[in-house]
């Protein structure tokens, strides 16, 4: 009954012949691997990655900040190897834990702090959710700029290098990377997003910028970080606003991180959560300044331009 009643809130949506070239999307990359292959064929080879190592960027010091709560020790591990793989060395990971109740987590993230000393391991004693806890690691960075990580999420081992490679040449306030999907346990690359680059006009309908995303710190402490009332789509909400104040914003074309589906995430995808979310981003403060009217709440894409 809970596919059924998705199924029909996605059709009522983007209706019937959307939903069904979707379907026929997801069978390609699900059954035929076509998302798969094409991964292979494009990821970073040996030589390039050693072609990277050998090139540095070390003034440009990024801070990855992950916040915790309750993660699979083995989710943590694999984010935390494909840290370590990373071709960029000026990295440092600050993961806040929001008063994880299972031991395993905590147990997980000692043993991740002694691995290396770029790894910054702070113990909150409650659950702040996700502005809350992002916002604590923040407090925790020391460098120039700040990538936005999910705890269960990971890394190709290119992602930081080439971040640092746009951020020597362009010097940007924003940046942003394509990503994609990967099944629970790791084993198949799927649902590959390849964004447009910078949109308003996009951003405004929905967050196509998501993962990977990495802001200035000066201007993250500007816009007061995220904020916990948008929960549900506090992402979207802090790209609104990153974007409208931003000095340059750049658009990596490459798969450089891996999302990863488990059941609990689609939480966020029940019917109604993440419009209402949705809706609350684009109404509070940045739809008055973008010109932006709410035409019905029907859908978190229920919006227009507000004609003047």
């Amino acid at each position: 009954m809970q596919w059924a009643e998705r199924v029909r809130a996605y059709v009522r949506m983007h209706g019937a012949g959307y939903t069904l070239r979707r379907a026929g999307e997801m069978l390609a990359a699900r059954v035929l691997l076509r998302d798969e292959w094409r991964f292979r064929r494009e990821k970073a080879s040996k030589r390039e990655l050693a072609v990277q190592r050998a090139h540095p960027f070390p003034n440009v010091r990024i801070s990855v900040v992950v916040p915790v709560f309750n993660t699979r020790p083995k989710f943590l591990r694999a984010l935390a190897d494909s840290l370590l793989a990373q071709t960029h060395g000026a990295w440092e990971a600050c993961l806040y834990d929001g008063g994880s109740t299972s031991a395993e987590t905590r147990k997980a993230l000692e043993a991740i702090a002694a691995r290396d000393s770029r790894f910054h391991v702070a113990y909150g004693v409650e659950n702040a959710g996700i502005s809350g806890n992002t916002n604590r690691a923040i407090k925790m960075a020391a460098g120039e700029y700040i990538a936005l990580c999910d705890h269960d999420d990971v890394l190709a081992p290119d992602a930081l290098w080439r971040i640092a490679e746009a951020i020597d040449a362009h010097h940007p306030d924003v940046l942003y990377t394509d990503e994609d999907k990967l099944t629970t346990y790791g084993a198949i690359h799927v649902d590959a997003h390849r964004k447009p680059d910078f949109c308003p006009d996009n951003l405004r309908s929905g967050n196509y910028i998501c993962h990977l995303s990495v802001i200035r710190r000066t201007l993250l402490d500007a816009i007061g970080g995220l904020r916990p009332a948008f929960d549900g789509s506090q992402d979207h909400d802090l790209m609104l606003r990153a974007c409208e104040r931003a000095d340059g914003v750049i658009h990596i074309p490459r798969v450089l991180y891996h999302w990863r589906t488990l059941r609990w995430k689609r939480v966020c995808d029940a019917p109604g959560f993440r419009e209402r979310a949705g809706w609350r981003t684009v109404c509070c403060g940045c739809g008055m300044t973008w010109g932006i009217l709410p035409l019905r709440h029907c859908g978190w894409r229920g919006m227009r331009p507000l004609r003047m």
